[in-house]
């Protein structure tokens, strides 16, 4: 989370249109170290790859208009 280049992407993410509502956060281990500007999304535990795949998976099938807040989690 201290990489220059994570804050880089993360600001791209946050910013590129094709991308808008799109940024679904992964949480590998737990930190207290996460942006703010990532705390008011909906964020992924990574279980394994198949599970945290299939996770992503349906947070991509919500409607683009739901708040990804709202969007079914896991």
């Amino acid at each position: 989370m201290q990489s220059r280049s994570v804050s880089h992407e993360i600001e791209y993410a946050l910013g590129a249109r094709h991308l808008r509502k799109r940024l679904i956060p992964v949480l590998l281990r737990a930190t207290r170290q996460i942006p703010w500007i990532l705390r008011d999304l909906h964020m992924i535990r990574y279980e394994d790859p198949v599970k945290t795949g299939q996770h992503i998976a349906e947070l991509l099938k919500a409607p683009i208009d739901e708040p990804q807040a709202k969007r079914r989690s896991n």
